[in-house]
C-alpha cells in the first residue's frame, strides 16, 4: 500500500507531512496514536477504505475500514502503509463529508484518520467517524477545538481553538461564535456535542471558503 495523491488543500496534509518527516529522520511516523485515549473520549488512528461490500443498499456514506500505519517512504517520498498488528479490522465508519447528500465515492485504498469517540446513545458504544471529501482536497485548513456552548437558537456552536501543549490540549487564540456542525443533519440531532454534561469534549474545526465548520456527524443505527 502506499499514501494516494492528495490535494495541497488536504487539512491533514500537516498531519501527513510531519509522518513523512518522521519516517524520513528514522523516527516512528505513527504519533497520531499519542492522542485521545478513554480520558480524552475518543481515539485516532489511520485506516485504510476496504474493498469490500459497502454496509448501507443502497450505498451510503458508511465505509469498511482495516487500521493500517505507517513503515516508511518509497523511492517516491510517499508513505508505504502496513496493517497494524492487532488493530481494527473490517470496521464500519461514517465519512462525514458525504453525510448530507449519502454518497459513497471514495475509492477503496485510500488512508484516512478516522476517530473512533463514544456515542451518545441510550447504549453508548464507540463509533468511528472521518471526513473525507469525494472531490479531494478538504478545504483551507482545520485545527483541532473545545466545545464551549450550545446556542439552540441559532443552531451553532462557541468552540475554543486549542493547541497540543505539555500532553494536554490547551487554549490557542480567542474563542469562535456561530460554528455550525454540519453533520447534524436529521431531527433530534441539533446540539449533539454539547453533551454529555460535565464532559469536555473536543472536535476538529474546519474552514473552507472562509467559512467555518464543524462536521461531527451523529451516527445512525441500523
Amino acid at each position: 500500500m502506499r499514501e494516494d495523491e492528495r490535494s495541497l488543500a488536504d487539512p491533514l496534509d500537516a498531519v501527513l507531512s510531519e509522518v513523512r518527516r518522521r519516517l524520513a529522520s528514522g523516527r516512528e511516523g505513527n504519533f497520531v496514536a499519542e492522542l485521545g485515549g478513554s480520558e480524552a473520549g475518543y481515539e485516532l488512528y489511520w485506516a485504510e477504505l476496504a474493498d469490500a461490500t459497502a454496509p448501507g443498499d443502497p450505498p451510503d456514506e458508511r465505509y469498511v475500514v482495516t487500521e493500517v500505519r505507517p513503515v516508511g517512504l518509497d523511492g517516491d517520498g510517499a508513505i508505504e502503509w502496513e496493517p497494524a498488528p492487532g488493530g481494527r479490522v473490517n470496521v464500519t465508519a461514517w465519512n462525514v463529508a458525504e453525510a448530507v447528500d449519502r454518497t459513497h465515492e471514495l475509492a477503496a485504498g485510500r488512508v484516512v484518520l478516522v476517530r473512533e469517540e463514544l456515542d451518545q446513545g441510550s447504549q453508548p458504544e464507540f463509533r468511528a467517524i472521518f471526513f473525507c471529501p469525494a472531490g479531494g482536497g478538504g478545504g483551507g485548513g482545520s485545527r483541532m477545538c473545545r466545545i464551549e456552548s450550545y446556542q439552540a437558537v441559532s443552531g451553532t456552536y462557541t468552540v475554543q481553538p486549542v493547541a497540543w501543549s505539555g500532553g494536554a490540549w490547551a487554549a490557542d487564540g480567542s474563542a469562535i461564535v456561530g460554528v455550525a456542525n454540519v453533520g447534524e443533519i436529521q431531527e433530534g440531532e441539533e446540539g449533539y456535542l454539547s453533551g454529555p454534561t460535565g464532559e469536555t469534549v473536543y472536535a476538529r474545526l474546519y474552514e473552507e471558503g472562509g467559512e467555518r465548520f464543524l462536521a461531527v456527524h451523529p451516527p445512525r443505527m441500523p
